[in-house]
C-alpha cells in the first residue's frame, strides 16, 4: 500500500469534525434526531428483530446511526472510527459505545462477532484493493447468516461528484453492478440494491420525494433510450446495498 496515501488521509482524519463534519454547524443531539426519520426509511426494515443482536456500525463518525439503533431498542451496539476527533465528539454526545480503531485489523480480531454490520458512507472512502481486504475482513467477523449493510457512493448518479468530491478523503464510487460484484467475490449472497430516496416525515419532504420520483422517471427514460434496458436504474446519489453471510 502507498504509504503516502495513507498519511495523507490519516492526516484529514484526525480533523474531520474542525475540517470537514462541523466547521459550520457541529453536530448536536437535537441535529442528530433529525436523521431519525432517514435512517428509520432505510435502515430500519434490515435490522434483525431481536433487540439483543450484536451490532457493529463501522466507521461510525460521531455516533448517529448509533444513538438511532438505541432509540430502537438495540442493547448491543457499538461503534468504531478511526478519526479522534470524531470518536470525541461522540463521547461528548453521550455515546459511550464507541472506540477509535482501525477497522479492518479490529474486524480480524472479532471473528464471528456480530449479527449485522453496517458500513455507512464508508467505502467510498479506500481504495480499490482495500476494499475487497476490508470485505473479507467484515465476512469474517460476522456470525453465520449474518447481514452487512452498506450506504456508499453510487456512480450511476446524475450528480455523483457533488457527493464524491465534497470529501477530499474519497477515492472511488460503485454502481448496482460493481458493489454486487465485490460482495459475490468475498463470499457474500442474496445481495439486493436499493437507492436512497428523500425521506417522507411531513409536507415539504413528500413534495420533494414526489419530485424525485418524476425526475428518476424522466432519467429512466433516458438510459432505456440509449441501453435498451428497462428496469433496475439506481439514480440517486447514493445507493445501499444488503448482503448476507450464509
Amino acid at each position: 500500500m502507498d504509504l503516502r496515501k495513507v498519511d495523507y488521509q490519516q492526516r484529514l482524519y484526525d480533523s474531520y469534525v474542525s475540517t470537514h463534519v462541523g466547521p459550520v454547524n457541529v453536530p448536536t443531539e437535537r441535529s442528530i434526531r433529525r436523521n431519525y426519520p432517514y435512517f428509520r426509511q432505510h435502515f430500519a426494515r434490515h435490522l434483525p428483530q431481536n433487540r439483543s443482536a450484536a451490532l457493529l456500525d463501522a466507521g461510525c463518525g460521531y455516533g448517529s446511526f448509533l444513538q438511532f439503533l438505541k432509540e430502537e431498542g438495540y442493547r448491543n451496539v457499538l461503534g468504531i472510527d478511526m478519526s479522534s476527533e470524531q470518536i470525541d465528539l461522540a463521547h461528548q454526545l453521550g455515546n459511550a459505545n464507541v472506540v477509535c480503531a482501525d477497522m479492518t485489523p479490529y474486524l480480524r480480531n472479532h471473528r464471528d462477532a456480530f449479527d449485522a454490520i453496517f458500513l455507512l458512507d464508508v467505502l467510498e472512502h479506500f481504495q480499490k484493493e482495500r476494499v475487497l481486504e476490508t470485505l473479507d475482513a467484515v465476512a469474517g467477523a460476522l456470525r453465520p447468516e449474518g447481514r452487512l449493510i452498506i450506504q456508499t457512493a453510487n456512480g450511476d448518479g446524475p450528480f455523483v461528484g457533488r457527493y464524491l468530491y465534497g470529501d477530499f478523503t474519497h477515492e472511488l464510487a460503485f454502481t448496482a453492478r460493481s458493489i454486487g460484484q465485490v460482495l459475490r467475490a468475498v463470499g457474500f449472497s442474496a445481495v439486493a440494491v436499493y437507492p436512497v430516496e428523500p425521506a417522507v416525515h411531513g409536507p415539504k419532504s413528500a413534495v420533494r420525494w414526489l419530485a424525485w420520483r418524476a425526475i428518476r422517471i424522466v432519467l429512466s427514460g433516458y438510459l432505456m433510450a440509449e441501453s435498451g434496458v428497462t428496469r433496475g436504474h439506481i439514480l440517486s446519489q447514493n445507493l445501499i446495498a444488503v448482503a448476507a453471510r450464509y
